[in-house]
């Protein structure tokens, strides 16, 4: 896994997963999308739509309100992925 990328992302939205150390029968990874970031407070919502389409959540391919806990489905999405070895469809 060392290395990997999203095959259909443009080369600032990879995500890369790196081996950092052996810790018995475990690899610690490291995930980090390279893509963009945002800052939110507590009063505003940001209603736009960047990313990748298969690790997006419902909520912003609806383009509804949405805060960063949506950060947890495209986590889990993420995860999913290279668990299975396999891009999910989301067409």
């Amino acid at each position: 896994m060392a290395g990997s990328s999203s095959s259909e992302s443009s080369p600032k939205d990879e995500y890369r997963v790196e081996e950092v150390s052996p810790e018995g029968r475990y690899v610690r990874l490291k995930l980090g999308y390279f893509g963009f970031a945002l800052h939110l407070d507590d009063e505003r919502r940001y209603t736009g739509y960047d990313g990748i389409p298969e690790t997006l959540s419902p909520d912003i391919l609806s383009k509804a309100d949405y805060f960063e806990e949506i950060d947890i489905f495209s986590f889990g999405l993420t995860l999913l992925q290279m668990l299975s070895k396999e891009a999910q469809n989301t067409s």
